[in-house]
């Protein structure tokens, strides 16, 4: 599995690279599809199958590395607060 993330500076590119992963290249996996501000869109995948670079770079939008906080997913834990 490989985790991808793009952003796009137009709705147009993203829909245009989603057509190409889904339908030409036959990409399986999960994709969440986000605006991220004004006509900004960012797309992350998870993908079942690995994608060389060369395809990558093939795709309009630019790649984004993922933070630590956002690869992971965390788990919160409460711990109670004393009225001392």
């Amino acid at each position: 599995m490989q985790v991808i993330s793009l952003e796009f500076d137009s709705e147009t590119d993203m829909q245009e690279a989603t057509r190409k992963l889904w339908d030409e290249m036959k990409v399986t996996g999960e994709m969440q599809i986000k605006p991220t501000g004004i006509s900004r869109w960012r797309v992350d995948l998870n993908s079942e199958k690995d994608l060389r670079e060369s395809t990558l770079e093939k795709l309009p939008g630019r790649r984004v590395n993922l933070g630590k906080a956002e690869a992971e997913v965390s788990v919160a834990v409460a711990t109670p607060i004393s009225d001392a």
